[in-house]
């Protein structure tokens, strides 16, 4: 058995800065800290981003415009379950269940009724009895739940078939 050494743990600024380079790339592996980082800054930008143009666009647009930019974040999941030894499925799915989920409230009409200044209990007992809707919340349910424990877990210590660890070095590779 191999023993292995820890390397240190990238800074906010360090993480960030490698997920924003990394943005597209699906090949490797990245670290916990490296994605919680990234996520992290994403979603504030994300977040600030909404801001600007969400008053300046259709409920129809912005959902558009939010579903694209949250495509971003799936490579650095792909590389954190590929840090796992696993496959990077989970983060697709989970793009799919959420930007369906997004695009059927807004086309079967919910998302104009939701948002009236007086919502029907009619019309909440129609959405949450509603089996699309029931089975897309579950569906996204089950698949987040998932992904966020692996993305939670901590890395093979080994290299894998995505490449070397990013946090575990053998020792003996350190000692020239």
């Amino acid at each position: 058995m191999e023993n292995y050494q820890t390397l240190p743990q990238p800074s906010f600024w360090e993480a960030t800065k490698k997920g924003f380079a990394n943005i597209l790339s699906f090949r490797g592996r990245s670290r916990r800290s490296e994605f919680w980082w990234f996520a992290l800054s994403f979603w504030v930008c994300s977040f600030l981003l909404s801001l600007a143009y969400q008053p300046f666009v259709s409920t129809e647009v912005a959902s558009i415009i939010s579903n694209g930019i949250s495509l971003l974040i799936i490579p650095i999941m792909v590389r954190r379950m590929h840090d796992r030894g696993l496959w990077g499925i989970l983060p697709f799915l989970a793009w799919i269940f959420s930007a369906a989920n997004d695009f059927y409230l807004l086309f079967a009409g919910y998302i104009d009724k939701l948002t009236s200044v007086n919502v029907s209990p009619k019309v909440v007992e129609e959405l949450i009895s509603d089996p699309v809707v029931i089975l897309l919340y579950l569906g996204s349910f089950v698949v987040s739940v998932t992904l966020l424990v692996f993305l939670c877990l901590d890395g093979k210590k080994e290299p894998n078939r995505f490449g070397p660890s990013p946090k575990y070095v053998p020792e003996e590779s350190k000692n020239p």
